[in-house]
């Protein structure tokens, strides 16, 4: 199967994170948190791993740098249009 023919979903991720577990003979409680980005089924794999009693303790950690960089971007937004209409001309 190619990987360009899987649906990622939240489904997905979690059952992936917990083959790579078994695969490695990881302890469930060795993982304390799993950093991610601000995508939806990332958000939805994290909550449906902690479902699991031997996950129950794992955290969600939002990746700081994807959050900064979507801070910054809004903040700069205004700047754009202000480049765009002196560089129109």
């Amino acid at each position: 199967m190619c990987a360009c023919d899987v649906s990622i979903d939240g489904v997905y991720v979690r059952d992936y994170v917990m083959s790579i577990m078994t695969r490695f003979k990881f302890d469930p409680s060795c993982l304390v948190g799993i950093t991610r980005d601000n995508a939806s089924y990332m958000k939805k794999a994290v909550q449906l791993l902690t479902c699991d009693p031997l996950y129950k303790h794992v955290l969600s950690v939002p990746c700081l740098s994807h959050g900064l960089n979507l801070v910054c971007k809004a903040f700069l937004e205004p700047f754009y249009s202000i480049k765009n209409e002196l560089f129109s001309a």
